[in-house]
């Protein structure tokens, strides 16, 4: 047995997350995919590190809140972190990534735009292990705001602010209470894409991640990064178009920030169950039924809801790192990645004889 299959039988035990994801993933199509689309960014004098194990660069990233600086450290210290990627002393030559390498690869992703893909084809791979359910049993909806990587450069004297959170609609057309023009946002930010919202007595400035999970387990299906300031019950129709082109769900379930008739219409019209909680309009309360029916949605709402808090709790995605939208959004679709993962590995037991043939199985000839 290899000195390196020795030491991490020693570091890792069967409950290891690394090796949880080695089981259940077959990287070999992402590892392809991203050849084909990569394969000519190749500039003269680089080395030619493997794309796929810079990939899982990016998730150990969210894994474990590392920056780039950070993660080039531990890729020279960590003997999982080498196993897991394939750098370092899993490599021949010893090569590990430095920090400018592993942005520019982050970068190349950000234009290309291939992660939402990647999300995709893991999520069925979830699925054939019977570990996530298919979106078409049923999906969530929710909003999240995102802080952004640098403060404002200033302070408009009027701020969009968020809907009210209790069941009276003071907004009159279902918008937003205040809409600022985009010069008196973002005409002297750095991050020009971020926009400021007021959220209770809060003034935040930066983005809303809108996200679509299944009803069942809340594993990341879909994402939209927005200016703070979009409305919520505007949005419903444009997060939701990318999830039906795939698979429709049987239901939907939001809160009261999407109550609208165009929005029950537009479920209606494309077969999907109505469970939008209702919101009370001006001088009018809601009635017993509608109030019940409240209760009854909100009671699994928390699935989403959960998904959120891990995001913040263990991802720290509570503020961007990028500065704007595409790169939020990247980052906001690394999160998702590696939450799903993490999620299905917390469903998985090995045994001890399963992990060390996840370990010997890597394809390093001159280790093994």
């Amino acid at each position: 047995m290899s000195f390196l299959v020795e030491s991490l039988r020693y570091m890792m035990d069967k409950e290891s997350l690394l090796l949880k994801v080695e089981a259940l993933v077959d990287w070999q199509p992402i590892a392809d995919n991203l050849k084909v689309k990569l394969s000519k960014e190749v500039m003269r004098g680089q080395v030619p590190y493997d794309y796929l194990s810079l990939l899982k660069v990016l998730l150990l990233q969210q894994w474990h809140q590392l920056s780039d600086p950070k993660m080039e450290e531990a890729l020279h210290t960590r003997i999982d972190f080498m196993w897991f990627t394939g750098f370092g002393l899993a490599d021949k030559e010893m090569h590990v990534p430095d920090e400018t390498t592993i942005c520019r690869f982050r970068n190349k992703l950000v234009k290309k735009e291939m992660l939402e893909g990647y999300l995709k084809q893991i999520n069925h791979q979830l699925e054939q292990h019977n570990l996530k359910v298919k979106i078409t049993e049923g999906a969530i909806l929710d909003a999240t705001l995102i802080e952004a990587a640098v403060n404002s450069q200033a302070k408009p004297k009027l701020i969009a602010e968020d809907r009210n959170e209790d069941d009276i609609d003071n907004s009159g057309d279902g918008g937003e209470l205040f809409e600022l023009s985009a010069n008196q946002q973002s005409n002297v930010e750095i991050d020009s894409d971020a926009k400021w919202l007021k959220k209770g007595k809060r003034n935040i400035f930066g983005f809303k991640e809108f996200i679509v999970t299944d009803a069942t387990d809340g594993y990341y299906e879909h994402l939209m990064i927005t200016p703070a300031n979009q409305s919520e019950m505007t949005s419903l129709e444009q997060v939701l178009q990318s999830v039906i082109e795939e698979a429709t769900p049987k239901f939907l379930q939001t809160d009261k920030g999407y109550s609208s008739e165009a929005n029950r219409e537009f479920l209606k019209i494309n077969n999907i169950g109505n469970g939008i909680m209702d919101k009370a309009k001006r001088n009018t309360k809601l009635t017993f039924k509608q109030l019940y029916r409240n209760k009854r949605i909100s009671k699994t709402r928390y699935i989403v809801e959960r998904t959120n808090a891990t995001t913040k709790n263990i991802f720290g995605f509570t503020r961007s790192k990028y500065i704007g939208i595409a790169k939020v959004k990247t980052q906001a679709l690394l999160v998702a990645i590696a939450h799903n993962l993490l999620k299905a590995a917390n469903k998985t037991s090995l045994t001890l004889d399963n992990s060390v043939q996840i370990l010997r199985k890597r394809q390093i000839s001159w280790i093994f």
